[in-house]
């Protein structure tokens, strides 16, 4: 008996090291405050940040990328969000990404809007659900299937999308699985380049509507 309580307590462990490792205990830099709303117009901000939003805490602190809110050009309010990538890896770790996870309702569809300008960047744009994290065991099959049914959207957006330093809006629907009750919505900055992003609204889209 104490043998196996110490080979789980081992094997937890050893669990809580990797993700430490990899960075995937604290995701993102960014503060957090439920009671704020999810601040999808970048309004409210601490220490230079958009609260309840997390973003790239390694290319930030490498100098990399630089995370500002900027008071002089907004779709919506009186601030956008602005992203400056001055040098660009590969490695998944220091890639630039902003990324917001918000409650949704299972099985129902949203309607996800928002506003980006660019000037010479590329992104990645993934909407899905966050998904749910097994330390022991396999993923049920029952959720493997709902997941695979209500894939994430990824979409490439270049120049010929985003355009040149003007504001465009975007819009896609996602409808969230069965088993889940949440809406990821995340942006990765795939080179160099400065982005502004503002308005983000994510809504649940009325049936018959």
């Amino acid at each position: 008996m104490q043998m196996n309580l110490f080979r789980w307590v081992s094997r937890v462990t050893r669990v809580i090291a990797m993700l430490a490792i990899s960075g995937c205990v604290i995701p993102g830099a960014g503060v957090h405050d439920d009671s704020l709303g999810y601040n999808g117009s970048f309004e409210i901000q601490r220490a230079g940040l958009p609260v309840n939003w997390s973003s790239s805490r390694y290319p930030i602190r490498n100098g990399d990328a630089e995370f500002t809110i900027d008071t002089a050009d907004a779709v919506s309010g009186e601030q956008s969000l602005k992203i400056v990538v001055r040098r660009f890896s590969d490695s998944s770790r220091w890639k630039p990404f902003l990324f917001q996870v918000r409650e949704a309702e299972q099985g129902k569809t949203y309607a996800v809007k928002f506003w980006l300008k660019c000037q010479g960047c590329r992104v990645l744009l993934e909407i899905g659900n966050e998904g749910k994290y097994y330390l022991f065991g396999g993923q049920p099959e029952a959720e493997k299937q709902d997941y695979a049914a209500h894939p994430r959207i990824r979409k490439l957006l270049d120049e010929e999308e985003i355009g040149n330093n003007e504001w465009r809006q975007f819009q896609y629907h996602y409808t969230v699985p069965e088993t889940d009750g949440s809406i990821r919505f995340e942006l990765k900055l795939m080179r160099t380049g400065t982005l502004w992003i503002d308005d983000v609204r994510i809504q649940r889209v009325e049936e018959g509507g």
